[in-house]
């Protein structure tokens, strides 16, 4: 007698099947959203750390200027007039568009980064 196949499932094709591709998309969302979470960490710190250097760089500039000329009151030093009197090769800017403001006395120096367009706090230095 002959039987037939007629109750049989046919026989599986190289394909994947419709859980496996969706545990591989799960597996790969879960993946890039631990890379980009790392990746904006990572651009945050690099900001503030390109922030805190300029922020030495203007320290250095201004504690030289009063230094070399006591007749500006420290309360006047900028940034620009730093840069304008020479004491800078380039105008300093804060990676997160914030604004470096110096303060203090003649001894006692404090460079601060305010007003960060995202709202972090870079510091100062002193």
């Amino acid at each position: 007698m002959n039987k037939s196949n007629t109750g049989r499932c046919p026989a599986r094709s190289g394909g994947f099947t419709l859980i496996e591709i969706m545990i591989v998309i799960t597996i790969i969302s879960v993946l890039m959203m631990l890379v980009s979470y790392s990746y904006v960490g990572i651009r945050g710190r690099i900001r503030k750390t390109s922030c805190m250097e300029n922020m030495r760089v203007i320290y250095k500039a201004a504690t030289l200027c009063q230094t070399e000329r006591n007749d500006l009151d420290s309360s006047n030093l900028t940034e620009k007039l730093l840069f304008d009197q020479g004491y800078l090769r380039r105008r300093a800017t804060c990676p997160s568009k914030g604004r470096y403001w110096i303060q203090g006395e003649k001894d006692k120096l404090r460079v601060s980064c305010v007003e960060t367009q995202d709202g972090s706090e870079h510091g100062y230095f002193e």
